[in-house]
């Protein structure tokens, strides 16, 4: 059906209409597929924008991305994101009106068991809580040209350990991150083993680019690790007051938060215990709750009514 929905776009650009012979309710899209159930109302969760305000950091191609989304503009619901920097990008992408666009952040839920030991991986003399950690495909968007420069810069004796797949345009990154002194990639890590190693950092380290949401920064606040992070968009926003905030362009900055990170043992416990509190804002409870909201809301106002006929 995705595959079917997406020749359907590309050859009609019109969302592939689907009919069903259940009592008409909600169908949320979790993904901005162009596809729609006819007379249910159609919600569609958007992550960001990044396609369309930095193509260079998205291998999305920009123009067939920007139809699709607004074909969902027209034809559906209600879009929901997960940030409130996200739903502004969105808005003023697709020039909605603000209130079609909703934000019910994520849930971070850490059911995993972590009381065993999965750290047996770690590079040789590589101890529990000292080591810094990269997590996210390797990619331009990750920002980790900027993260290795930095780190170098900085001067600190911690290995800076990176955890991710293979992304877009992965490598000359890779190339760099085996350059450079301190640096290790390490192989493909189950989801308790990753979550493990996030535990266990001395900090996780995510000052990228541009992000929806950044699922790692919550993740690490809800596991104690204390976080350096970017200072401006989701990051920021998600982040709150609880991580250690930089320009990721400024490359000294950066180095003298990793410096930070790794010395001053005070403020790594404060940023612990700030995180762990922030994290209960992104609750599975408080997800649902916000999510609930939202599909009331949306069937009250809009229930068979498409957003061009409300304009």
């Amino acid at each position: 059906m995705f595959r079917t929905a997406h020749v359907h776009f590309n050859l009609r650009r019109r969302l592939y209409r689907l009919r069903s012979n259940l009592a008409p309710g909600i169908m949320h899209w979790s993904y901005p597929v162009p596809i729609m159930l006819e007379g249910w109302t159609n919600i569609y969760t958007v992550h960001d924008t990044i396609p369309l305000d930095r193509p260079d950091l998205s291998p999305i191609e920009p123009r067939r991305h920007r139809a699709v989304l607004n074909a969902i503009a027209e034809h559906g619901d209600r879009i929901i994101t997960v940030s409130d920097d996200a739903r502004a990008s969105i808005v003023h992408a697709l020039a909605c009106r603000p209130d079609f666009v909703a934000d019910a952040g994520q849930s971070v839920e850490l059911s995993e068991d972590l009381s065993g030991d999965t750290l047996s991986g770690l590079p040789e003399g590589v101890l529990a809580g000292s080591y810094l950690l990269c997590v996210g495909s390797i990619e331009p968007r990750k920002n980790l040209s900027a993260i290795l420069a930095a780190y170098q810069r900085s001067g600190v004796s911690m290995p800076l350990l990176i955890a991710g797949p293979d992304g877009w345009c992965a490598e000359p990154i890779l190339a760099e991150i085996a350059q450079t002194a301190g640096a290790v990639r390490l192989p493909y890590q189950s989801r308790a083993a990753l979550l493990h190693l996030i535990a266990n950092a001395r900090a996780l380290i995510f000052p990228t680019l541009a992000e929806g949401f950044g699922l790692p920064v919550i993740e690490a606040m809800a596991l104690g690790t204390p976080v350096l992070t970017s200072d401006r968009g989701a990051l920021a926003e998600v982040a709150g007051n609880a991580a250690l905030t930089v320009d990721p362009t400024d490359l000294a900055a950066m180095s003298a938060a990793f410096h930070r990170i790794t010395t001053d043992d005070e403020l790594a416990l404060g940023l612990a215990q700030k995180g762990r509190i922030r994290a209960q804002a992104f609750s599975k409870a408080r997800f649902v709750d916000r999510l609930a909201a939202i599909y009331d809301e949306t069937l009250s106002n809009s229930l068979g009514v498409s957003n061009a006929r409300r304009r």
